[in-house]
Protein backbone atom coordinates (compact mmCIF):
# COMPACT_ATOMS: atom_id res chain seq x y z
CA UNK A 1 0.00 0.00 0.00
CA UNK A 2 1.39 3.19 -0.73
CA UNK A 3 1.99 5.84 1.56
CA UNK A 4 0.18 9.29 2.05
CA UNK A 5 3.66 11.04 1.59
CA UNK A 6 4.63 9.19 -1.67
CA UNK A 7 1.24 9.82 -3.11
CA UNK A 8 1.38 13.68 -2.28
CA UNK A 9 4.56 12.91 -4.36
CA UNK A 10 2.59 11.71 -7.58
CA UNK A 11 1.05 15.07 -7.59
CA UNK A 12 2.53 17.58 -10.50
CA UNK A 13 1.84 20.87 -8.62
CA UNK A 14 2.65 23.14 -11.28
CA UNK A 15 -0.69 21.39 -13.44
CA UNK A 16 -2.94 20.68 -10.20
CA UNK A 17 -1.95 23.13 -7.22
CA UNK A 18 -5.60 22.74 -5.78
CA UNK A 19 -4.75 18.82 -5.47
CA UNK A 20 -1.79 18.99 -4.31
CA UNK A 21 -2.82 21.43 -1.57
CA UNK A 22 -5.50 19.20 -0.56
CA UNK A 23 -3.99 16.71 -0.24
CA UNK A 24 -0.67 18.41 2.31
CA UNK A 25 -3.45 20.74 3.92
CA UNK A 26 -5.69 17.81 4.35
CA UNK A 27 -6.91 17.97 8.33
CA UNK A 28 -4.64 21.58 8.48
CA UNK A 29 -6.49 23.56 11.87
CA UNK A 30 -5.45 26.50 13.84
CA UNK A 31 -7.19 27.96 16.65
CA UNK A 32 -10.45 26.42 16.12
CA UNK A 33 -10.70 26.74 12.62
CA UNK A 34 -10.79 23.95 10.26
CA UNK A 35 -9.63 23.85 7.13
CA UNK A 36 -11.88 21.42 5.18
CA UNK A 37 -10.89 19.86 1.79
CA UNK A 38 -14.54 19.19 0.69
CA UNK A 39 -17.94 20.30 1.58
CA UNK A 40 -18.93 23.91 0.55
CA UNK A 41 -18.51 25.66 3.94
CA UNK A 42 -15.02 26.63 3.70
CA UNK A 43 -12.21 24.82 1.22
CA UNK A 44 -8.64 24.55 0.56
CA UNK A 45 -7.07 24.44 -2.55
CA UNK A 46 -4.85 28.19 -4.40
CA UNK A 47 -7.74 29.68 -1.94
CA UNK A 48 -7.79 28.41 1.38
CA UNK A 49 -10.95 29.75 3.67
CA UNK A 50 -11.77 28.14 6.99
CA UNK A 51 -14.93 26.32 8.00
CA UNK A 52 -17.22 28.46 9.35
CA UNK A 53 -16.25 29.30 13.69
CA UNK A 54 -19.92 30.59 14.60
CA UNK A 55 -20.26 32.70 17.93
CA UNK A 56 -22.95 34.19 19.47
CA UNK A 57 -22.57 36.48 21.56
CA UNK A 58 -25.04 37.01 24.59
CA UNK A 59 -25.55 40.48 24.14
CA UNK A 60 -27.10 40.20 20.43
CA UNK A 61 -29.14 37.78 18.91
CA UNK A 62 -27.42 37.13 15.56
CA UNK A 63 -24.97 34.51 15.73
CA UNK A 64 -21.55 35.32 14.31
CA UNK A 65 -19.76 33.78 11.33
CA UNK A 66 -15.61 33.38 11.18
CA UNK A 67 -13.12 32.64 9.13
CA UNK A 68 -10.03 32.78 8.12
CA UNK A 69 -8.54 32.83 4.70
CA UNK A 70 -5.25 33.10 2.69
CA UNK A 71 -4.50 32.86 -1.33
CA UNK A 72 -1.43 30.19 -1.27
CA UNK A 73 0.75 29.13 -4.14
CA UNK A 74 2.97 26.26 -3.88
CA UNK A 75 6.36 26.70 -5.06
CA UNK A 76 9.23 25.06 -5.85
CA UNK A 77 9.41 21.71 -4.54
CA UNK A 78 11.68 18.54 -4.56
CA UNK A 79 10.38 15.54 -1.91
CA UNK A 80 12.39 17.49 0.73
CA UNK A 81 11.93 21.64 0.22
CA UNK A 82 8.45 22.92 -0.20
CA UNK A 83 7.87 26.58 -0.75
CA UNK A 84 4.52 28.11 -0.02
CA UNK A 85 3.37 31.39 -1.09
CA UNK A 86 1.08 32.88 1.38
CA UNK A 87 -0.93 36.34 0.38
CA UNK A 88 -3.51 37.90 1.54
CA UNK A 89 -3.87 36.24 5.13
CA UNK A 90 -6.87 37.94 6.91
CA UNK A 91 -10.13 36.80 9.10
CA UNK A 92 -13.48 37.74 8.20
CA UNK A 93 -16.18 37.75 10.29
CA UNK A 94 -20.07 38.49 8.67
CA UNK A 95 -23.86 37.27 10.03
CA UNK A 96 -24.16 34.23 10.33
CA UNK A 97 -27.35 34.00 8.05
CA UNK A 98 -25.17 35.42 5.40
CA UNK A 99 -22.75 32.60 5.91
CA UNK A 100 -25.67 30.25 5.37
CA UNK A 101 -26.97 32.23 1.99
CA UNK A 102 -23.16 31.78 0.73
CA UNK A 103 -23.01 28.25 1.62
CA UNK A 104 -26.67 27.82 -0.61
CA UNK A 105 -25.98 29.87 -3.87
CA UNK A 106 -22.03 31.65 -3.43
CA UNK A 107 -21.04 34.79 -2.50
CA UNK A 108 -22.93 37.73 -3.83
CA UNK A 109 -22.26 41.36 -3.74
CA UNK A 110 -24.70 41.54 -0.96
CA UNK A 111 -23.51 39.40 1.24
CA UNK A 112 -19.84 41.11 0.95
CA UNK A 113 -21.36 44.28 2.21
CA UNK A 114 -22.45 42.96 5.48
CA UNK A 115 -18.35 41.11 5.38
CA UNK A 116 -15.62 42.70 6.93
CA UNK A 117 -11.90 41.77 7.68
CA UNK A 118 -8.45 42.49 9.60
CA UNK A 119 -5.18 41.60 8.94
CA UNK A 120 -2.13 41.87 10.90
CA UNK A 121 -1.59 45.63 8.91
CA UNK A 122 -4.98 46.76 8.65
CA UNK A 123 -8.26 47.11 11.27
CA UNK A 124 -11.37 46.19 10.95
CA UNK A 125 -13.72 46.42 7.94
CA UNK A 126 -14.32 48.63 5.69
CA UNK A 127 -16.33 51.98 7.34
CA UNK A 128 -19.68 51.58 4.96
CA UNK A 129 -18.93 47.49 5.60
CA UNK A 130 -19.07 48.01 9.18
CA UNK A 131 -21.61 49.81 9.91
CA UNK A 132 -23.78 47.50 7.62
CA UNK A 133 -22.49 44.56 9.53
CA UNK A 134 -23.13 46.27 12.60
CA UNK A 135 -26.92 47.17 11.86
CA UNK A 136 -27.23 43.74 10.58
CA UNK A 137 -26.26 42.49 14.54
CA UNK A 138 -28.77 45.01 15.61
CA UNK A 139 -25.92 47.18 17.43
CA UNK A 140 -23.31 50.12 17.22
CA UNK A 141 -20.37 50.17 15.13
CA UNK A 142 -18.90 50.96 18.46
CA UNK A 143 -20.45 48.01 20.54
CA UNK A 144 -20.18 45.74 17.17
CA UNK A 145 -15.68 46.62 16.99
CA UNK A 146 -16.13 45.75 20.94
CA UNK A 147 -17.25 42.75 20.24
CA UNK A 148 -15.12 41.43 17.73
CA UNK A 149 -11.81 43.22 19.59
CA UNK A 150 -12.25 42.89 22.86
CA UNK A 151 -14.79 40.43 23.57
CA UNK A 152 -14.23 37.72 21.05
CA UNK A 153 -10.19 38.90 20.78
CA UNK A 154 -9.70 39.06 17.16
CA UNK A 155 -7.43 42.35 17.10
CA UNK A 156 -4.69 42.89 14.89
CA UNK A 157 -2.32 41.65 17.51
CA UNK A 158 -4.34 38.32 17.23
CA UNK A 159 -3.39 38.30 13.79
CA UNK A 160 0.24 39.01 13.59
CA UNK A 161 0.28 36.06 16.77
CA UNK A 162 -1.79 33.77 13.81
CA UNK A 163 0.63 34.19 11.04
CA UNK A 164 3.28 32.50 12.95
CA UNK A 165 0.50 29.77 14.58
CA UNK A 166 -0.78 29.47 11.39
CA UNK A 167 2.61 28.70 9.58
CA UNK A 168 3.54 26.44 12.55
CA UNK A 169 0.21 24.68 11.73
CA UNK A 170 0.88 23.75 8.22
CA UNK A 171 4.28 22.53 8.94
CA UNK A 172 2.28 20.03 11.33
CA UNK A 173 0.24 19.09 8.93
CA UNK A 174 2.35 19.15 5.81
CA UNK A 175 4.67 16.92 8.02
CA UNK A 176 1.85 13.87 8.57
CA UNK A 177 0.78 14.18 5.01
CA UNK A 178 3.86 14.74 3.02
CA UNK A 179 6.71 13.52 5.18
CA UNK A 180 9.37 15.76 6.83
CA UNK A 181 10.10 18.95 4.57
CA UNK A 182 11.39 21.58 5.11
CA UNK A 183 9.20 24.31 4.25
CA UNK A 184 10.28 28.01 3.47
CA UNK A 185 7.79 31.05 2.82
CA UNK A 186 9.39 32.76 0.25
CA UNK A 187 7.60 35.60 -1.73
CA UNK A 188 4.76 36.12 0.83
CA UNK A 189 2.93 39.32 1.06
CA UNK A 190 2.91 41.50 4.74
CA UNK A 191 -0.19 39.88 6.01
CA UNK A 192 2.21 36.44 6.69
CA UNK A 193 5.51 37.47 7.12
Amino acid sequence: MMQKSEAVNLIDIRTDPNKFLKAIFDGLIYDGFRFPVSGVDGCVGTNCISKALVVSPPQLTSRISFHLNFMCTPGKYDGAKLNLKIDKFHLTARPLANQALINAAGPSLLTARESIHINRNTPWGRTENLAIFAGSLGTTVVNATTLLTRIEGYTQDYMRLAANGLKQAIATTVGINAGSLDITWDGSDKTFD
